[in-house]
């Protein structure tokens, strides 16, 4: 049955149409394939979009210092003042940037025991929103615009609120909750004595980027 839909995707190609050309394009052909190989762009000589020749902005390369160094950026986001925040993987912090590149404040890292999260695996926005996830400690953290913290959630917090609804629907059973949630004993007690509240952490004090 794979041989003949070989041979069905093969005289299929053969008898598609061939690609259209725009100007500007040359066409060769390579062994019965068509390479179309394009030096302008396909909408002809109006002008649409170029990228400039010189950045409008310039970021780290700095060397000595800190705030200007990055190592494994996880990603970055534009707020809508402007200011630039840049989740640095190296060191598990977000930088924060006024307009112009100046450096305003970091938020997290490894430099502080106090720091709200000491990696970052990814980085993103929902709405005005800044969301780190720190996949070390499995804690995702969503901050304003400004860096404060604003909630974090654990994975525990989760696994801790659906085995005691399970519990709840197993009326107390146990041994029947172990089954549903294919959990042993000791795992499903390790559930049931982690907080299953929301954590509403208070912000950790902004302060302007320090070394690491």
């Amino acid at each position: 049955m794979r041989r003949w839909w070989i041979v069905l995707a093969v005289g299929l190609s053969g008898c598609r149409e061939p690609a259209p050309v725009v100007s500007g394009a040359k066409v060769v052909d390579s062994a019965g394939i068509q390479v179309i190989t394009s030096s302008a762009p396909g909408w002809g000589d109006t002008p649409r979009w170029k990228v400039a020749s010189d950045p409008s902005l310039v970021l780290g390369g700095v060397a000595g210092d800190p705030a200007l160094d990055f190592l494994s950026i996880v990603g970055a986001k534009r707020l809508d003042d402007g200011s630039l925040v840049v989740a640095n993987g190296g060191t598990g912090e977000l930088r924060w940037f006024s307009p112009e590149g100046t450096p305003v404040r970091s938020v997290g890292g490894r430099a502080s025991a106090k720091s709200p999260f000491a990696a970052i695996a990814s980085f993103y926005s929902l709405g005005d929103t800044l969301v780190a996830w720190d996949a070390r400690a499995r804690v995702l953290t969503r901050l304003s615009s400004e860096g404060m913290v604003l909630r974090q959630d654990t994975l525990r917090i989760w696994a801790s609120r659906y085995a005691r609804l399970v519990l709840e629907r197993a009326k107390g059973n146990k041994r029947e909750a172990c089954r549903v949630l294919d959990i042993s004993y000791h795992t499903l007690q390790a559930y049931l004595r982690f907080p299953w509240q929301e954590e509403i952490i208070d912000a950790p004090p902004v302060t302007e980027p320090q070394a690491v």
